[in-house]
């Protein structure tokens, strides 16, 4: 079975430095934000001032050495979001935070996770 990616678009993506520093510590707490965490991963969410909502994923070194991998687990994010942005509710900015066990992940458990943490996080 093959998969077909498309981009996210710019405007629903977060490249900036200093929009990734909004994030941690206490500035995510100053703009509203909040954590929602499942055992693969941590949704970092807080609201934005745009007509739309935008995404960022951070995948460390840690989780494994091969960019290869690392590349993967965001497209495989990134395809999720990309099909489903028309059912987002809020204007958010949102950065997913990989952890370890998403290795042991099939695709269709991957996708049914990403769904249900954006579910918890009321974005869906």
């Amino acid at each position: 079975m093959t998969f077909f990616f498309c981009m996210l678009i710019k405007k629903f993506r977060i490249t900036k430095e200093k929009e990734f520093e909004e994030f941690f510590g206490q500035k995510l707490k100053a703009h509203g934000g909040r954590n929602v965490s499942t055992a693969s991963f941590v949704l970092k969410v807080f609201p934005n001032k745009l007509s739309n909502p935008r995404f960022a994923v951070i995948i460390s070194n840690k989780i494994d050495k091969r960019a290869v991998v690392r590349n993967k687990l965001r497209r495989w994010i990134r395809e999720v979001v990309r099909l489903n942005l028309k059912e987002m509710k809020s204007n958010s900015d949102c950065l997913f935070v990989v952890q370890k066990p998403v290795l042991k992940l099939e695709r269709e458990e991957f996708k049914k996770e990403v769904l249900g943490l954006l579910k918890k996080a009321n974005l869906l």
